[in-house]
């Protein structure tokens, strides 16, 4: 029964790209792949979820905040999670630009305030949308790289202790659009209208504060040419960022809807490349049937004594049918 449970959740190759970059978690560098999970002192409790054909799951619970060295971590489970989850709609874009927006100096201080992020995701999104980006996704990050490594994640690195992350508080909003190679006056008809109107939103909803200072709205784009491209984009937008505790911060961000999606999505549209990306799509990856997870909690000590097989991300089988 495990031989051909393997078999049927071994993963395919994405559409129209080479066996350089196989499935969404792997390395392109050199083709290996990271263990995506193990069990961490946050992991409490497990989720119970069956799918129509009888297999049933059990689904690793952490904490996922940013600042835990382990749900923090790049290619953790959380952060495989949000990959998978983000991955059919990304790769349903006939293009892929990348759009980050951020918050001048002067006011980061004001952005420590729930409402004030979500009233500025709003505006950035509804404009975008006037632009005629009908679908898009965003996510927030809260810090830049470290200064001394550069986000390189040097194991020795004293300043950011080998997590890549800044310790200073920058809030910038990312965001993936459907949109490609801008000319010169494609660049300046969106993005440099966009950064003007960006300016003017801030002087004029921080007028008080600011007193008399002006500032100006920064935002930059690229965009993804590959499969291989899209995929490292998405994996750096969903990935934590504020990695070190400050109670401002968390107080702040604890709670609140880091990432958001607008716009029409064709479910079920992409080939699912892994178990991973079924399981965040709500499928079962051996049949393909819906999966409905139950208000049922299985605790710690329950789950170090049940006969599981570990699928991906935290996704555990358990009571395999024959």
């Amino acid at each position: 029964m495990v031989r051909s449970l393997e078999m049927n959740l071994l993963p395919r190759p994405l559409a129209g790209s080479s066996s350089y970059y196989p499935e969404p978690f792997d390395k392109p560098h050199n083709g290996t792949k990271k263990p995506d999970y193990k069990l961490t002192p946050c992991t409490h409790s497990f989720l119970k979820g069956k799918c129509e054909s009888g297999h049933e799951f059990l689904k690793a619970l952490s904490c996922s905040r940013e600042w835990c060295p382990d749900c923090g971590e790049f290619e953790s489970m959380i952060h495989n999670r949000r990959v998978a989850r983000w991955f059919p709609r990304v790769m349903q874009m006939r293009k892929l630009g990348y759009l980050v927006v951020t918050v001048p100096r002067e006011l980061r201080k004001e952005f420590l305030n729930k409402k004030v992020l979500s009233e500025f995701r709003t505006y950035c999104k509804r404009k975008l949308q006037r632009m005629g980006y009908d679908r898009g996704l965003a996510r927030y990050h809260w810090a830049g790289d470290c200064k001394h490594c550069r986000g390189g994640k040097i194991p020795d690195c004293g300043i950011c202790q080998g997590t890549g992350a800044d310790r200073e508080f920058k809030p910038h909003l990312n965001f993936l659009i459907e949109e490609g190679y801008l000319s010169p006056a494609q660049f300046e008809n969106k993005i440099k209208l966009f950064r003007e109107d960006l300016g003017k939103w801030f002087n004029k909803k921080f007028r008080e504060e600011l007193n008399g200072v002006t500032v100006s709205g920064q935002c930059f784009y690229s965009y993804a040419e590959t499969d291989q491209h899209r995929i490292h984009k998405l994996k750096y937008v969903t990935r934590a960022t504020f990695r070190f505790y400050n109670k401002k911060v968390c107080d702040t961000i604890k709670g609140f809807r880091t990432s958001s999606i607008w716009g029409k999505w064709e479910k079920n549209k992409q080939e699912r490349t892994s178990a991973l990306v079924s399981f965040e799509s709500g499928l079962c990856p051996c049949c393909g049937f819906n999966i409905k997870w139950k208000k049922d909690f299985v605790f710690r000590k329950s789950f170090e004594k049940m006969s599981k097989i570990h699928i991906e991300g935290g996704y555990f089988l358990i009571n395999a049918p024959p």
